[in-house]
């Protein structure tokens, strides 16, 4: 009864409403990952996972029909304003691909107006109050945990014991506390998305331990403790975006801090610039690819960040005989970038050829509505994978007005709702929440991270949300 009362605080909303919203949040959650056939050779097993996989989809579906009634009997609130994107892209890819049109986009679609109206109808359920919010945000937070420990935790145990880059490390095999499982899940996650991971998690076990002073010496110890491994995990994934945002955000905290000394912030700056040292010499991913002899000349590579791409008809598929998978390959429709060897586009890994690539490639004709969803990759192909930039892909995809919705969108939050002393507010979840906005905004102009649903999209929207429920 306790738990209960912790997670479900005292609230005036109907029974029956609160449940369907709840039912929605874990369902949301569970629609980033698809449960697939496995590598289990029992095809009773196969029919199975896909029974799952179906029952979960169908049940989406049908919540998505009753949030949109809800919608309809409901006053206007500017979290619509967002809908935009999904229905101006969508509308362009059944226009242009009626024929071809592929479900994952279909999906996507469907599940980012899913989590709009979601938002949209517990920001104007006035009884689902800021409370009730912060129990969403502990949810996600519980979920984010279970995904480390089961996914991240040891995929990075398993690389440090075999002296592997992280980054090397195959997803096509997950170790679940040290039990494999193949192809169960497709909750993967690049370096990148792992980091990211381990990032929401550092500033939530930061804020908690200096958020106030803490009298048992145990828990501090162990909080201190826990942040210095999780600070360590996000070195050695290598990630460039989120060590960047790992540092600024580290630096604030420690500023905004009341409680914490100025031995212990030091301690902390001292810990960040000594990771270096605590990695192995031989912990080292080498990036080549072998060709055939006499198969590719120096002077056709043309290289770019962490990949080769190569000019028109320098070089044939037969003559690979092996790549990592960072590498992709290009045999037509080269489109040439004059950043190719910039510094920037090398540190970028790439990013800044692909974001040339798009912006060059926008019509006239199409800059009001865009190319239609998921264009950019079509576009850019095995080349670049995504354009990795929210806001081009928003005016690549769906134009100018769609890019205008989000931009409204935003500046709307931080003139009207957002206010900067929410950084040293009292309560730790709206401290957590304001970072959490900053930082998925920052990863938006590096990752695809607000175009699609994801864990960044729950999350930035989970902390506007809260945000703006305690602005009322």
């Amino acid at each position: 009864m306790m738990i209960y009362e912790k997670l479900i605080p005292k609230n005036n909303i109907k029974p029956y409403k609160l449940l369907f919203f709840f039912i929605c949040w874990i369902f949301l959650w569970s629609s980033m990952g698809t449960i697939t056939n496995g590598s289990n050779d029992s095809g009773n097993s196969i029919n199975f996972l896909n029974y799952i996989n179906i029952l979960r989809n169908v049940t989406i579906y049908l919540l998505l029909l009753f949030l949109i009634i809800l919608t309809v009997k409901n006053k206007f609130s500017y979290y619509l304003i967002l809908l935009i994107y999904p229905c101006v892209a969508f509308s362009n890819e059944l226009y242009n691909n009626l024929h071809n049109l592929n479900s994952i986009d279909w999906q996507h679609f469907l599940k980012i107006f899913f989590i709009i109206l979601l938002i949209h109808n517990l920001y104007i359920e006035n009884n689902f109050n800021f409370q009730l919010t912060v129990t969403l945000m502990k949810i996600s937070l519980i979920i984010l945990v279970i995904f480390f420990t089961f996914f991240i935790l040891p995929e990075i145990i398993h690389s440090i014991s075999h002296n592997v880059n992280v980054r090397s490390f195959d997803l096509l095999e997950k170790n679940v506390l040290f039990f494999t499982v193949k192809n169960f899940f497709t909750f993967r996650q690049n370096s990148n998305g792992a980091s990211r991971i381990i990032l929401l998690i550092y500033i939530y076990i930061l804020l908690k331990y200096s958020f106030k002073s803490i009298k048992n010496k145990k828990k501090i110890n162990f909080y201190f403790f826990l942040s210095f491994l999780l600070g360590f995990f996000i070195y050695i994934y290598q990630s460039r975006t989120n060590f960047i945002a790992y540092f600024i955000i580290l630096i604030f905290i420690l500023k905004n801090n009341r409680f914490l000394s100025g031995r212990i912030k030091l301690l902390f700056i001292f810990l960040f610039v000594s990771y270096p040292l605590l990695i192995p010499n031989n912990y080292y991913l080498q990036n080549r690819i072998l060709f055939t002899k006499g198969s590719i000349q120096q002077d056709n590579i043309i290289s770019g960040g962490s990949q080769y791409r190569f000019t028109k008809g320098s070089i044939q598929q037969d003559n690979i005989i092996s790549g990592g998978s960072q590498y992709r390959y290009l045999y037509e429709n080269i489109i040439p970038c004059v950043t190719f060897e910039t510094i920037a586009d090398k540190y970028s890994s790439g990013r800044i050829c692909g974001w040339e690539i798009l912006l060059k490639d926008i019509k006239y004709k199409k800059i009001l509505f865009g190319e239609g969803y998921s264009a950019d990759k079509k576009l850019l192909k095995i080349f670049q994978k995504t354009s990795s930039n929210s806001f081009i892909n928003l005016l690549y995809n769906s134009g100018i007005f769609a890019l205008l919705s989000y931009l409204i969108f935003f500046f709307y939050l931080f003139y009207k709702k957002f206010n900067f002393q929410f950084f040293v507010h009292d309560n730790k979840y709206v401290v957590f929440s304001s970072y959490v906005i900053m930082y998925i905004i920052f990863r938006a102009f590096f990752e695809d991270t607000i175009t699609f649903l994801n864990i960044d999209l729950i999350l930035i929207l989970n902390s506007i949300l809260l945000i703006n429920k305690i602005s009322k």
